[in-house]
């Protein structure tokens, strides 16, 4: 079903003071969606979006589809419930789009040094050719997609830096306010490039499910998610992972070199 997509960046060996010591490791987390912004902002405004999450969570795939297909005309109970009709109902009623030409984003703010910031990851190159680029409805479209792309190519991404130059027209605490980008744009700070590789293997796929973990709050202080939802993210994935680790029977570890992760 068309819905918002996630990327989750792990940068190995990262030295300075870390942010939860219990976690382990010397890593450092990065999470996107590709939307920037989120409807309900807010802790308080969130907790009502999850009520409505959960009283749907049986819906059956039909009326899933309706849900999305729709969000574009929610305005009005977006805002009846004190949301932000904003992009966040685009990404709920997205289409089709092939993932990797997607441009990805924290939403929320985070540390930058001695600044604030929020980060995206942007496709350049050959794999921005496929922004926009639809994908067959199916089982496991998505996972297909990447799974065939890599087969034959690599990807690359531009990791970007916008800083807050404005905290009444930027907010923290609100991650439903887009940061508008005429104030201060994202700014190019790294390349990230992916080889061509089998992106699915049994062992990869392993690793992924029962052993990898991300938090925003793996990570250093330089890097501190900041505003209220990123600090109940910090217990919300915690137990998460926890139960996850738990229930695979699989200790918490996080990796020390790309070694570590299978071919």
């Amino acid at each position: 079903m068309p819905a918002p997509r996630g990327f989750a960046v792990k940068v190995i060996g990262v030295g300075g003071e870390r942010l939860s010591p219990t976690l382990g490791g010397a890593n450092q987390d990065f999470l996107m969606v590709n939307f920037p912004t989120l409807a309900f902002g807010t802790i308080a405004k969130y907790k009502v979006m999850l009520g409505l999450l959960e009283k749907n969570a049986d819906a059956p795939e039909a009326a899933q589809r309706l849900i999305a297909a729709a969000a574009r005309g929610v305005k009005g109970a977006v805002e009846a419930l004190g949301g932000s009709p904003n992009a966040t109902l685009d990404g709920l009623a997205r289409d089709h789009a092939n993932m990797l030409g997607e441009t990805f984003y924290t939403q929320a703010a985070i540390r930058y040094g001695d600044h604030v910031a929020k980060l995206s990851l942007a496709p350049v190159g050959g794999v921005a050719e496929l922004t926009g680029r639809q994908v067959e409805a199916g089982f496991s479209t998505m996972r297909d997609a990447v799974v065939d792309h890599f087969r034959h190519a690599g990807a690359t991404y531009e990791l970007r830096a916008q800083l807050c130059v404005d905290p009444d027209t930027m907010p923290i605490e609100d991650a439903a306010v887009l940061w508008d980008p005429a104030l201060s744009p994202h700014r190019a700070i790294a390349t990230l490039t992916f080889p061509p590789q089998d992106a699915y293997a049994p062992a990869r796929q392993v690793h992924g499910d029962d052993h990898l973990a991300f938090n925003p709050w793996n990570g250093v202080a330089a890097h501190r998610p900041l505003g209220g939802i990123m600090r109940i993210r910090k217990a919300a994935y915690e137990s998460s992972s926890s139960q996850r680790h738990r229930l695979n029977a699989v200790a918490r570890r996080e990796p020390r070199s790309l070694d570590e992760i299978p071919d």
